[in-house]
């Protein structure tokens, strides 16, 4: 019987797997190495976990039945002057998505035929009601009656105490009765708790107060201080999506909506790029929540850093004219905001381990801003780069934490 010759590679495997059966009866190894994984599983969970503060629940007030008066009736904004009478199919997927939610959050059923009868609705320009149309929302609606609507608007408050997001989630019933004639009395109503906790949100954002547990979610909008955290991210698309909220004014989140194109495409937001001189390079921002008072926004004269770092991610990226900055996850089609939210939220409270949202960021800027002591007119410009007026640019500016002197000793060190 012929001797089997091993080579070089076989005999290493061989030697090695011999190795690992000695040290199966090694004690003292098998102690050594228990002590290691405990001690490493323990630095990558610390690593790992992001501290976050507690989220604060806002104590839940129930609202009374208001004092309705004829002469201050409510007129629904599609019935008002120069203002499309339907909605465009963004903004009816985004209501029934809500109405969903709500209705789901407070356990009562609804059919899909509800829910194309409420999307018709949604499409109507006059307050008429159709019968077909009438006794669905009578069946699967009861909440929706002059004598049960404010039991179930507290019901959403109890489900979504902060106002802002209340008011958020009650729009979709608002636009329901608003084009229902039967349902104009409920209409009134929901308008006028509306109307409340706006003044309640608004009141509350004028205090200007930092509270103790959202310390940590406002950043320091200091350029030397932002360079600092920009040059830790070595990921291109990271880098990217912290740049243009903190080497630029930042924005809210229209951002997804950014289109690269060699033109103006009045419909959407275009990106104008120059690859033999990138100093031309144009965002021209056409579609955000105040362009109806503002206008067209173009933002030109990029920084120099911000300009090498966008042409790196459109270059890592593949880029080409006609694609959205941000899209789905393998395919080209846009991000939609509630991702995209979702997207910087993730980005900015990994890297600075707390709960910071798009809102946190542009009032830590504005507090900032306003820390510099510049004229009203800075000030101006500045609400103006964040697309909202000056008086709502106030209400962002945050100086103080309640008479709190640890929330203020944390504030300043922080």
């Amino acid at each position: 019987m012929s001797e089997v010759i091993l080579t070089s590679k076989q005999r290493a495997v061989l030697n090695q797997r011999r190795y690992r059966e000695k040290l199966k009866n090694d004690v003292e190894y098998k102690k050594k190495q228990a002590e290691y994984m405990v001690s490493y599983r323990a630095k990558v969970k610390e690593e790992s976990v992001i501290p976050i503060h507690t989220k604060v629940i806002p104590e839940y007030i129930p609202f009374e039945m208001p004092i309705l008066i004829r002469k201050e009736n409510a007129i629904p904004h599609w019935k008002s002057a120069n203002n499309d009478k339907g909605f465009t199919p963004e903004y009816k997927i985004l209501l029934i998505n809500n109405l969903k939610k709500v209705l789901t959050a407070l356990r009562i059923s609804y059919s899909e035929k509800l829910i194309n009868v409420i999307t018709s609705i949604y499409d109507s320009d006059d307050s008429n009601d159709i019968k077909r149309d009438i006794k669905y929302i009578r069946s699967e609606m009861p909440y929706l009656k002059e004598d049960a609507i404010l039991d179930f608007l507290n019901l959403i408050k109890k489900q979504y105490p902060n106002n802002n997001t209340f008011r958020t989630y009650i729009l979709p019933f608002i636009h329901i009765t608003s084009r229902l004639k039967t349902y104009q009395k409920s209409y009134q109503i929901i308008s006028r708790i509306l109307q409340i906790a706006k003044k309640i949100y608004d009141d509350d954002r004028d205090k200007n107060e930092i509270k103790v547990n959202e310390i940590a979610s406002y950043i320091n909008y200091e350029p030397k201080a932002l360079n600092t955290k920009l040059n830790e991210i070595t990921n291109i698309n990271d880098k990217f999506l912290f740049a243009i909220y903190t080497l630029l004014i930042p924005r809210r989140l229209e951002w997804n909506n950014v289109k690269i194109s060699k033109i103006d495409i009045k419909r959407t937001n275009v990106i104008i790029l120059d690859y033999e001189n990138p100093n031309n390079t144009k965002i021209i921002f056409n579609i955000f929540k105040t362009s109806d008072w503002i206008g067209t926004q173009i933002l030109e004269n990029l920084p120099l850093k911000m300009l090498s770092i966008l042409y790196e991610y459109l270059e890592a990226n593949n880029k080409k004219d006609g694609d959205y900055l941000f899209t789905q996850t393998n395919s080209p089609a846009m991000l939609d905001t509630p991702a995209f939210s979702l997207k910087v939220s993730n980005l900015f409270s990994t890297i600075y381990k707390a709960n910071i949202t798009n809102r946190f960021l542009r009032m830590a800027c504005a507090s900032y801003h306003d820390s510099l002591n510049k004229s009203t007119a800075y000030n101006k410009s500045i609400a103006l780069a964040m697309s909202h007026s000056l008086d709502v640019h106030l209400q962002y500016i945050k100086k103080f934490v309640e008479d709190d002197n640890i929330g203020r000793k944390i504030m300043s060190e922080f």
